[in-house]
Formats: C-alpha cells, structure tokens, sequence
C-alpha cells in the first residue's frame, strides 16, 4: 500500500478483508459471475489482484495457483462486478492501491529468469513469439525500457539454446528409428507394404473349408513350380526364382505355421511404417528448422 502521512482509503472503499471468500482448496465452489478478485494470504497480506467474466471458470486453471498453492492458509476473495466493461479500470486501481506481491512485474521477471530449458520440453518447437506471448500473459505491467531488452535478449537465448537442444534430441531419435526399422526388416518374413489378408472357401466332398491367402498388389511372393515351369523359364534364360513371382501366397487354415508368420510379418509391416511416418515427420522439422 502507498504510504503517505495520511493513508488513503482504497478506491471505491472497497476493503478486500470484508469481501466474501473461500479457501484456495475450496476454489471449485466460487460463482460463476465477473468479478475483480483478490488472493489474500494467513497475514491478510494481499498477494494478487485480477479480473475475470467467470470467476468459476478462471480458477479451473489458473497460471498463479502453483504460486498460491506453496503459500499457507491463501483464500480468495471477490468483488462483483455487474458492468463488465468496468472489470480493467478497477483492477488497474486496486493494483495500484495495494501493490500486490505476484502482480508485480520484478517478481515476474525473476521467475522468467529462474526458467530451465527443462521446463519447456512440452513444446515440439519453440520460437520468440511463444515466448513473447508467456511474458505478455505474466508480465502485463510495463517495465523500464532497459529491463525490457535484457528481457528480450533473455528470451532469444533461451529459444536459441532450446533450438539446439531439441535438434540433438530430434537427431539421436532419427538414429534410433532407423536403427529398428533396419533390424525389423531383418528380422525374419516382412511381407511388402500394402499387402492383406484374404479368406476364401472350398467345398469338399466333406463339407466347406476355410483357408486363407496373402494378397499384394503386385507380383512379389515365388510362386511354386513345377519342373516343367522351371524348365520354361530357364528356357527364356531367367532365373525361374527371380521372374516366377505372383500376388497371393497360400497359408492354409488358420493357426498353420504359413498362416502364423504371415500375421506376425504383417505386424511387423505395420510397425515399421509407424516408425517410418515418424522418420519423416522429423526430417520434415529439420526442413523447417533450416528455413528459419
């Protein structure tokens, strides 16, 4: 509070202390009304001030209550307020009367500067912009022109170094990624991508029997010859098991043994084109980050 010889009464005679309030734990059960309000701690010190449309709403997350939260015995208390137009203009005038702790811009500035990189690992990516519009969401108090460029010249060093780390982590994941899909590929039958499995029946003179057939949409399993079709291929000077390829390969009835590796290299197409799409996803960042 301003202190002066005489003590001015705060605006409007407004005293926070006989405001209606809750407990911070108990926040879930403000109204849902506009309304200035102000965040008092155990020794009736007012830490902030602010305005909202939905004090309710406001409180479902709110960037102070971590603040709050490490503070003891904090309640909130509210003013309604039944011309909305008029929340800033009080607000500005119960800021500047109380000088409340958490509105002030130096308190701010010095979370910002105790900020990791760590902290900011959510971000796929992060530019000055973003960091511009988290110090215009914590810090709306105008600070002196020469804290301001340190400020901006704080930011640009935290983005360029949370650049640098987020392309070391992107580049060892790329590795990584490829490094599976290599051995995925080795790892035994992996049928080409876009291939399907197909059922079909055959009615014998027993009854009807289900088997089961590998599609693909070109030629590309070995197709079984007999030597009278190997002959013709060597015939035609190819090797019968490069040009004898076909689009289906017979499994048989379900849980035969061409039956379980052709599901089991099915799941393993499907996952080496996840990482795949994942693969491109990073190189597309890396193009992007090159044209910044």
């Amino acid at each position: 509070m301003n202190s002066t010889t005489q003590p001015l009464p705060p605006p409007g005679g407004i005293d926070p202390l006989s405001l209606p309030s809750v407990s911070l734990g108990n926040r879930a059960t403000l109204p849902a009304v506009p309304a200035v309000y102000f965040c008092i701690g155990a020794d009736n010190k007012i830490l902030y001030i602010d305005s909202t449309l939905n004090l309710n709403q406001k409180w479902i997350a709110n960037s102070q209550y971590s603040h709050l939260a490490a503070m003891s015995d904090v309640r909130i208390a509210w003013l309604l307020v039944d011309e909305p137009e008029n929340l800033e203009g009080i607000k500005q005038a119960m800021i500047e009367y109380w000088e409340p702790t958490l509105n002030d811009w130096r308190y701010k500035l010095q979370l910002i500067q105790d900020l990791t990189i760590d902290g900011w690992h959510d971000f796929q990516k992060v530019n000055l912009e973003i960091w511009a519009m988290y110090r215009d969401a914590v810090m709306p108090t105008p600070a002196p022109e020469n804290i301001a460029a340190a400020y901006r010249n704080e930011i640009r060093n935290k983005a360029e170094e949370f650049r640098k780390v987020k392309s070391q982590e992107r580049r060892q994941r790329l590795d990584q990624l490829r490094a599976e899909v290599r051995e995925l590929e080795s790892s035994g039958f992996v049928p080409p991508a876009g291939c399907y499995l197909s059922t079909y029946k055959v009615k014998k003179l027993y009854g009807c029997y289900e088997y089961w057939k590998l599609w693909s949409h070109y030629p590309v399993f070995p197709a079984k010859m007999n030597d009278k079709q190997k002959a013709f291929w060597l015939s035609q000077g190819k090797d019968y098991q490069k040009s004898g390829k076909v689009k289906t390969m017979h499994l048989g009835k379900p849980d035969t043994l061409a039956y379980n590796v052709a599901i089991q290299g099915l799941a393993t197409r499907r996952r080496i084109e996840a990482l795949q799409r994942e693969i491109e996803v990073l190189l597309w960042s890396f193009d992007d980050e090159s044209k910044e």
